[in-house]
């Protein structure tokens, strides 16, 4: 985020920076939190998207396992403010974002990809071809704006099915907690009998609005979990847990039995 603040501070004042930076969090729900949940999720959208586009650079990246998130990351993170596009085409590039909308993070990186692919083709080494992404944008100029331009709205309604599809993914692949040693040091912990209880309480927990709590803090280190279990396990423990936000009425409920 702090490349993000500091391209909106080269163009604005401390006041509009930060509102301005707070639009930009709040409107990529899941991105800028631990689970980074919103940006898995637009990372399979962007490989679907690649690998329909440019099906031939796919496969040949795939041949080399190189997968598209392991460049293209820095790129939805820092909204190409790191990479890899020059800083002036940037702040061009986010008038755009901001006008348009999340259609142009996908645009821009497949009007890249579209750009380099040919001499992406000719690299047959994954850690050349690894280094070489870092340098796409080094004579990508005023080419992108133009490409970006002329492409404006013709992927909002696969960008909207895809969200909605690998949304439902990425919760399903957290409906379990797939660290065991987390799941033993939970099981022992609260001493609970055996990890299939913990799994269930863990997926009774997430089952009201999983995305929400998915997207907030607590899939990676389970600390809105455990805690919620050691509060409801413990009685002598303050009531003041119950006033803390999504664990409020349902956690009550749950382990009042």
């Amino acid at each position: 985020m702090n490349l993000v603040g500091g391209g909106l501070l080269s163009v604005m004042d401390e006041e509009d920076a930060f509102w301005s930076l707070v639009c930009v969090i709040e409107s990529r729900i899941g991105y800028y939190t631990k689970s980074m949940a919103g940006l898995l999720v637009d990372q399979h959208v962007l490989d679907t998207l690649f690998s329909y586009h440019f099906p031939e650079l796919y496969d040949h990246l795939k041949n080399l396992e190189v997968s598209v998130a392991s460049f293209t990351t820095s790129w939805f993170i820092c909204l190409f403010m790191e990479t890899p596009v020059p800083y002036k085409v940037c702040l061009q590039l986010w008038d755009y974002l901001f006008c348009y909308g999340d259609e142009m993070l996908f645009q821009v990186a497949l009007a890249v990809l579209r750009k380099k692919r040919n001499e992406m083709m000719k690299i047959d080494d994954s850690g050349v071809l690894l280094m070489f992404t870092l340098k796409l944008g080094s004579d990508l100029e005023q080419w992108i704006l133009s490409e970006v331009s002329s492409k404006i709205g013709e992927l909002i309604t696969a960008i909207g099915t895809l969200r909605r599809s690998y949304t439902i993914r990425v919760m399903d692949d957290h409906r379990k907690i797939k660290n065991n040693a987390k799941l033993d040091k939970l099981r022992r912990r609260y001493r609970i009998k055996t990890n299939q209880e913990v799994q269930e309480l863990w997926q009774t927990f997430i089952s009201p609005n999983p995305w929400q709590i998915l997207v907030q803090n607590c899939m990676p280190s389970m600390v809105w979990f455990s805690d919620a279990i050691r509060k409801a396990c413990y009685q002598e423990e303050s009531a003041n847990w119950r006033d803390n936000g999504l664990l409020s009425g349902f956690m009550l409920q749950l382990f009042h039995i």
